[in-house]
C-alpha cells in the first residue's frame, strides 16, 4: 500500500524539490521510503511513497524499472495473485530470475512480457498504476476494478499532474485550485462527489476499472477506456441465468474462502475490523479458520449503546477465539477529531461513519499493518434495507390513492413520530431504531415516488433539492441522471445493487476506507471485492442473496457453520454514529458556529435562509435534517481548511 505523484511539463522543466514536496504531502500513505524518478529530456517526474507489506527490503522500492529498461512503474495497492503470476511467467520462459519477492517486481515483469493491457486483465488486486512506456513515450494510469485505490489528475495547457490524493496536486505551485460550483449540488445530495468530478475545476478522478493513456510526444490524452465493465458483466449474467436455477451455496463458500485466503498473505502483522455485523464477522470467521493463531480484531463502540455493536463484536470474538481490542468512543473524542477530517478527506466528504472508521484504523495500526474489512458485502449480496424492506414499502405506497398520499406523508413525517415519542419516549424508541427521525423521513419521501427510479434516487439522496441551498444552482450530470445508463434487468432490486456498485461503493464506502486507513499507514483489504467472486455471484439466482425475505442469505448460511444464529442476526448498525444526538448535544456549539448567518453570508455559497431552516429543524428532530446538516458542516469544515 503506497501513494504516488507525478507531473509532465510541456516545457520539459522539472524541479525535483517540487516533486518531493508533493510526495511529502501524502507520506502517510507510505512512510517507509520515498523514491523519485526523473527524465528531464522528456519532462516527466514520478515520486513514490512506500508502505512495505510484501518483501519489506529495498528490493521492493519504487519507482521500479523493468529488466529491459522499457517500463517504469509506481503503483499503490496490492496484487494478491502475484505468486501465481510468477508461475505463469516462468511457464512463459521467463529465465531472468528475481531480485526479490515483491508484487511490484512481479507486476513490472508482467509488463515486460505481456504488455499493459494483458497484464491489467490478469491482475487480482486493488491498485492504482502509473506506468511509463519509454519505447512509445506513453504514460498510462489505471485504477482497479472497484475503485479501492484513488487517482486524481489535472490536464490543462502545458501541464499534466497526477497523484493519489488531491492535496498532492495542490502542492504544485500556481495550480488554480478553483472550486467547481457544479460539483456542489452533487456533494450536498450524496455526501460525496461522484467520479469523474472533484471539488476543483479541471481536476478529475479516474473512474474505477479505467485506463488512461497520455502521449508525451504530442502532449495529449490519447485514450481513456473502461477495461472491465461492471454493469455489463452483472447485467449479462442476470439475463442469462435460468429462472429455476438452484443457488450454489457451496460455490459461494469456496470462492469466498479463496478471496479471504489470498488477502491474508503478508510479511507484516495482519488483523481485521470486526464491527459485529454480518460481513465483517464472515471475514473474521473465515480468517480464523485459516490461521493457527488468534486473529487480531478491532472494533469501535459508542457510549450511546443503542448505536453500538461493541458488545456483540466482543461476544463474536470470544466465540471465534480472536485477540480482540475495542475502543468506546465518547462525543468529546469525536469533537476532538473533527478538525482533522478536512485534512484526511481533502475534498468535501460527509459519510459520518468516517469518524469511527478513522478511529478503528488508528486502533488497529497500534498492533498490525494490514487489516481485512467486510466492505462490499452489502452491495453484492443484497444487504441494504432499501433492497428489501424499503422496496417492499415502495410497492405498497404505490397502491395508495393519490388524494390520500398527503395524509400518509403527514402521518409518517410528524404525527407518527409524535405518537411514538409520547408512547415510548423518543429516546427509548430510538434505542430500537437508531436515527429514527431520519428513517421516518426516508419513508415519507418514498410515498411521493411513483416509479422505481425516483424511489432509488430519493433513498440515496441526503438532500432532495440541493439547489435550494445554493446560490449557484447548476450541477454536473452523472449516470444517475440518464435512464439509458441504468441496468436493463427485470429485478429492480438487482438494478439498485449494480448502481450502488458503480457509484456509492467506490465514491463513498471505499473512499472512506482508503483515506481513513491510509492516514495512519494501515493497509486495508476487502475480500468481498474479489472480482472472481463478484462475477460468479451475478451468475447465481437472486435467492442466493435475498431468500424468503432474508438478506445476504449465503453469508448468513456460512456464519451458521461458525456461530449461533442470534449472534449475527441483529439489525444492521455498522459504524454509524449517533449523529442526531451529538448535533443536538456535544457538537451543537461547533455546528452552530460553522453555519452562523455571518459566515454563510460572507462565503457567498449558500442561501443562508435555507441553511437556517435546516438548523432549526435539526433541533426539533422532526426530519432528515441531522444528515442534511452534517453534509453542510463537512463542506464548511473543508472550506475553512482549504480556501
Amino acid at each position: 500500500m503506497c501513494g504516488f505523484v507525478g507531473y509532465i511539463n510541456l516545457n520539459k522543466t522539472l524541479n525535483q524539490e517540487i516533486l518531493k514536496r508533493m510526495a511529502l504531502t501524502i507520506n502517510h500513505r507510505g512512510p517507509d521510503n520515498i523514491g523519485i524518478w526523473l527524465d528531464k529530456n522528456i519532462g516527466l517526474g514520478i515520486a513514490h511513497n512506500r508502505l512495505s507489506i510484501i518483501d519489506v527490503s529495498e528490493n521492493g522500492n519504487q519507482p521500479m524499472k523493468s529488466i529491459d529498461g522499457r517500463y517504469i512503474i509506481a503503483f499503490n495497492g496490492e496484487i494478491y495473485n502475484h505468486n501465481d503470476l510468477r508461475k505463469d511467467l516462468i511457464n512463459n520462459n521467463w529465465t531472468h530470475g528475481w531480485r526479490g519477492t515483491s508484487d511490484t517486481e512481479t507486476l513490472v515483469t508482467c509488463l515486460q512480457v505481456w504488455g499493459i493491457d494483458k497484464t491489467i486483465d490478469k491482475l487480482n488486486g486493488m491498485f492504482a498504476l502509473s506506468i511509463f512506456d519509454r519505447e512509445k513515450n506513453y504514460l498510462t494510469l489505471a485504477r482497479d476494478r472497484f475503485g479501492e485505490k484513488p487517482i486524481y489528475y489535472y490536464l490543462k495547457e502545458n501541464l499534466f499532474i497526477f497523484g493519489s490524493e488531491l492535496k498532492a496536486l495542490r502542492e504544485y505551485p500556481y495550480l488554480p485550485n478553483e472550486i467547481d460550483e457544479k460539483s456542489l449540488p452533487l456533494f450536498l445530495r450524496y455526501g460525496y462527489i461522484p467520479s469523474p468530478y472533484s471539488i476543483y475545476k479541471d481536476i478529475f478522478k479516474l473512474e474505477p476499472a479505467t485506463k488512461l493513456s497520455f502521449d508525451l510526444n504530442n502532449f495529449e490524452l490519447i485514450e481513456k477506456k473502461c477495461y472491465w465493465d461492471l454493469q455489463k458483466i452483472a447485467t449479462n449474467s442476470i439475463n442469462k441465468r435460468a429462472e429455476d436455477q438452484t443457488p450454489d451455496y457451496l460455490g459461494f463458500k469456496e470462492k469466498f474462502n479463496d478471496a479471504v485466503r489470498l488477502r491474508m498473505e503478508s510479511d507484516v502483522p495482519l488483523g481485521a475490523f470486526l464491527s459485529g455485523g454480518i460481513d465483517s464477522t464472515a471475514v473474521v470467521a473465515t480468517m480464523q479458520r485459516f490461521s493457527s493463531n488468534p486473529i487480531n480484531t478491532f472494533t469501535i463502540g459508542f457510549e450511546e449503546e443503542e448505536y453500538s455493536e461493541a458488545k456483540n463484536a466482543k461476544r463474536i470474538s470470544e466465540l471465534l477465539g480472536t485477540n480482540h481490542t475495542e475502543l468506546i468512543l465518547s462525543p468529546n473524542e469525536a469533537l476532538e477529531i473533527i478538525p482533522e477530517l478536512p485534512e484526511i478527506w481533502d475534498e468535501p466528504f460527509a459519510d459520518s461513519s468516517q469518524i469511527p472508521t478513522l478511529l478503528v484504523s488508528r486502533l488497529a495500526k497500534k498492533s498490525v499493518t494490514v487489516a481485512l474489512s467486510g466492505d462490499g458485502g452489502d452491495e453484492i449480496f443484497c444487504g441494504y434495507n432499501r433492497y428489501a424492506r424499503g422496496y417492499d414499502f415502495q410497492k405498497i405506497s404505490n397502491k395508495i390513492p393519490s388524494n390520500l398520499k398527503p395524509i400518509f406523508k403527514k402521518l409518517v413525517q410528524k404525527n407518527l413520530l409524535i405518537f411514538l415519542s409520547s408512547l415510548f419516549s423518543y429516546k427509548a424508541f430510538n434505542k430500537k431504531i437508531p436515527n429514527l427521525s431520519i428513517s421516518l423521513n426516508k419513508l415519507k419521501n418514498i410515498i411521493d415516488m411513483d416509479n422505481d427510479e425516483s424511489f432509488y434516487l430519493s433513498l440515496i439522496s441526503t438532500i432532495q433539492n440541493p439547489n435550494d441551498l445554493l446560490i449557484a444552482k447548476e450541477g454536473h450530470k452523472t449516470l444517475l441522471n440518464d435512464k439509458k445508463y441504468w441496468p436493463e434487468v427485470s429485478n429492480f432490486r438487482e438494478a439498485m445493487m449494480i448502481l450502488d456498485c458503480l457509484t456509492y461503493l467506490p465514491d463513498d464506502i471505499l473512499t472512506k476506507l482508503d483515506r481513513a486507513s491510509m492516514s495512519c499507514s494501515l493497509e486495508t483489504r476487502t475480500p468481498f471485492l474479489d472480482h472472481h467472486l463478484f462475477e460468479w455471484a451475478w451468475s447465481q439466482p437472486f435467492s442466493l442473496k435475498l431468500n424468503y425475505g432474508r438478506t445476504k442469505w449465503c453469508i448468513k448460511k456460512l456464519l451458521n457453520e461458525y456461530l449461533p444464529f442470534n449472534t449475527f442476526n441483529s439489525p444492521k448498525k455498522g459504524f454509524s454514529i449517533p449523529i442526531d444526538l451529538w448535533l443536538s448535544g456535544p457538537l451543537k456549539e461547533w455546528s452552530l458556529d460553522m453555519v452562523s448567518p455571518e459566515k454563510i453570508k460572507r462565503e457567498g455559497i449558500f442561501n443562508y435562509q435555507a441553511i437556517d431552516k435546516i438548523v432549526k429543524n435539526t433541533k426539533e428532530t422532526k426530519s432528515n435534517c441531522p444528515s442534511e446538516l452534517w453534509n453542510i458542516l463537512m463542506f464548511q469544515a473543508w472550506h475553512e481548511k482549504w480556501t
